[in-house]
Order: C-alpha cells, then structure tokens, then sequence
C-alpha cells in the first residue's frame, strides 16, 4: 500500500548501500501511487524469491542522472516495456507473474513494485 512504500524503500536504501538510485527519485514516484487514471489499484503483493512459482518474471529499472528520474510522474518506460514482455508471453500462452529490480536499492524496489 502507499503508506508501506516509504518503509520499503528506506530498506531498500539501507540494503542497496547507496546503489539501486536515490531515495529521493524513488519517494518522488512513489507519492504518486494512488488508485486512479494511471494505477488501478494501490496495493501490490510483495514475494520472496521462493514465493515466487507462478509464472515469468521480468526486471525493470531506470538508467539515467536522478534529476530526469525525478521528473517523471509515472514509471512510464519500465511500464511500456514490461506490458511488451507480457504480450509476447501471452502470445506463447505464457502467463507474466512477477516483477522484478535488477539491484537492490531504493529506486530500484520502488519502481519494480509500482510496475507490478
């Protein structure tokens, strides 16, 4: 939920150790994480690597000086490319199940999960 994204992505910081983008990057997309035209809900299920059975995962992130990150109001690329990915699975009748950071980090979490 919203409230939990701050938590979450402090964490996240603390076990990345500075890498995986800034905090700031990383709370700056995460408060606007509300149910509405771009999210359709506010929740977002978050699994261990061992929960995690049900199908294809894909790992998202951003590249890029934090100042351009944080000027984005959605995580608009990372978005475009997983639902490309989740149409060739589909297109194979394979299911996308996860989403996934390719670091720890706090910007790396956040936008995994507000893809998801």
């Amino acid at each position: 939920r919203p409230e939990d994204l701050e938590p979450l992505l402090l964490g996240a910081a603390f076990f990345g150790s500075g890498g995986g983008g800034t905090i700031e990057s990383a709370r700056h997309l995460a408060a606007h994480f509300v149910a509405g035209d771009y999210y359709p809900t506010d929740t977002v299920k978050v699994v261990s690597v061992e929960e995690a059975t049900e199908g294809a995962a894909v790992m998202v992130a951003y590249l890029g000086a934090p100042e351009a990150i944080n000027s984005a109001t959605y995580p608009l690329g990372p978005v475009t490319a997983v639902q490309n990915v989740q149409a060739r699975l589909a297109s194979q009748s394979k299911k996308l199940a996860y989403v996934m950071p390719p670091e720890s980090g706090a910007l790396g979490f956040t936008v995994a999960a507000l893809v998801a």
